[in-house]
């Protein structure tokens, strides 16, 4: 497992194109940061995300 807060440690995680990754969180904003992963990697990690 890795410590999602740095984007920069998901990143350097450099799961190939096609891996299954699993998200977990807790805490008042888990949800928020989860779909804000998932979003992250649909996106293929660009440079800017807006939501």
């Amino acid at each position: 497992w890795i410590d999602a807060k740095s984007v920069a440690k998901v990143m350097a995680m450099r799961a190939a194109r096609d891996s299954v990754l699993e998200f977990e969180a807790s805490g008042e904003d888990a949800r928020a940061a989860v779909d804000a992963l998932i979003l992250l990697v649909a996106k293929d990690f660009p440079d800017t995300v807006s939501g």
